[in-house]
């Protein structure tokens, strides 16, 4: 459902804030303009199925931020 759609990517929205990957893209695109990050891994291949995993999982306590979508 949209609702559910819309609690996955809330998850995975606040989770890839939360990774030191998405500052190290700002860094590189946005602050030095370098177009040079320092990623953790060479390619989306090689990230750990756990970190991809951690993605979903929620960042609060207690019912989902979002519940009244479902």
């Amino acid at each position: 459902s949209l609702g559910q759609a819309l609690q996955m990517e809330y998850a995975l929205s606040l989770n890839c804030c939360r990774h030191p990957e998405l500052a190290e893209g700002v860094r590189a695109r946005l602050i030095d303009k370098d177009n040079r990050p320092g990623w953790h891994w060479p390619d989306a291949h090689h990230v750990p199925p756990a970190v991809i995993e951690a993605h979903f999982e929620p960042t609060w306590e207690g019912d989902h931020p979002l519940t009244g979508l479902a």
